[in-house]
């Protein structure tokens, strides 16, 4: 008597995320990129025309979604399914890996370990799929094999970037879809191939190439210090230092004046200065979450002597005695009041 096979919705979730290359928390997550929507919408297919699933329960599952966005995918994907080929065959091809990778769901901890192994198989035998369903002859095009050549002699991902006037990202990839190409052929040809121990190595010889390409370079140029094939780090894009006191520690904030000159303050410093008055407005007394809820924003930290470079002395403000201080409501007051005086009388 055969045993009945089972076939579970992680498995579908992970089964489709390995074809399209993307991960199982990007599925769930909000972000709206094209792979990951099309990824999205055949789960959500396969969950309701395979193990009829109601509309509800799969939003639920795909990230706490509303009912309506699954009955959209269902409907798309099968509208699809009627007039692209390219969606057929992925279909087709996913159905078969589900078929060759159904598994009883148990509650032993050696089934659980086998479950997270295949995921990276799936992955790259995905991308393979994918790419002899777009050309099955496999033909590497010109820019991909000069690409390969230029990265397999040491080249940096930014150094062929910059070359041909793409991104880092998209010179990966194209990389990556060159190597799975020669992959491919020697599969075709009969060899057993561990494609993740190929990629390993792939990227393991590189980084010796390029490690052996940097120290000829610093031999070259007599520059013993030089570790990477970058110009010099500057303290910001147009400034060198601080215009004011010629720091180059704090961070750069605007027209050349660090966080300290310009009297602006972010993350950790702007926490530490708050903390020297235990978290209260030096002139009102109101404490920090007082301020959040009358005035819905945080405490101004202000110079008082703005024009006096010597003098590098702030208070923490609520912005009640900030506007107060500074005569800000003021000077919106009166800008208000002669508004008004140039409003024509009906």
């Amino acid at each position: 008597m055969n045993e009945t096979k089972i076939i579970s919705t992680k498995k579908i979730i992970e089964t489709v995320a390995g074809f399209y290359n993307v991960s199982v928390k990007d599925i769930r997550s909000r972000c709206r990129k094209k792979e990951l929507v099309k990824a999205r919408h055949i789960i959500m297919y396969f969950l309701r025309e395979d193990l009829r699933n109601s509309y509800p329960e799969i939003g639920r599952r795909i990230g706490n979604r509303d009912h309506t966005t699954a009955i959209y995918a269902y409907a798309k994907i099968k509208s699809d399914l009627q007039k692209k080929e390219a969606l057929q065959r992925e279909i087709e091809s996913l159905r078969a890996m589900f078929r060759g990778q159904e598994l009883r769901i148990l509650r032993k901890p050696e089934k659980i370990v086998k479950e997270k192994t295949i995921t990276v198989e799936l992955q790259w035998k995905g991308m393979l799929q994918r790419l002899r369903a777009a050309s099955p002859s496999f033909i590497m095009l010109e820019r991909e094999k000069s690409m390969l050549e230029e990265w397999r002699l040491g080249k940096t991902l930014a150094h062929i970037a910059k070359e041909w006037k793409l991104t880092r990202e998209r010179i990966r990839q194209i990389i990556t879809i060159g190597i799975l190409r020669e992959i491919a052929e020697k599969i075709d040809q009969g060899f057993e191939i561990d494609i993740e121990e190929v990629l390993k190595q792939e990227k393991k010889r590189h980084g010796t190439l390029r490690d052996q390409r940097v120290k000829k370079i610093k031999a070259e140029t007599g520059n013993k210090k030089a570790t990477k094939l970058e110009k010099p780090k500057r303290w910001s894009r147009y400034y060198i230092q601080c215009k004011q006191c010629g720091t180059t520690i704090l961070p750069h904030f605007k027209y050349g004046l660090c966080e300290r000159c310009s009297g602006v303050f972010r993350g950790k410093r702007r926490e530490k200065i708050i903390s020297r008055v235990d978290g209260k407005c030096e002139m009102c007394g109101k404490d920090r979450f007082s301020v959040f809820r009358e005035m819905g924003r945080d405490f101004y930290i202000t110079r008082l002597n703005p024009k006096e470079s010597s003098s590098l002395k702030y208070m923490i403000l609520c912005r009640k005695c900030f506007l107060k201080l500074t005569g800000k409501k003021m000077a919106v007051a009166s800008r208000r009041k002669k508004n008004s005086r140039n409003i024509p009388e009906n």
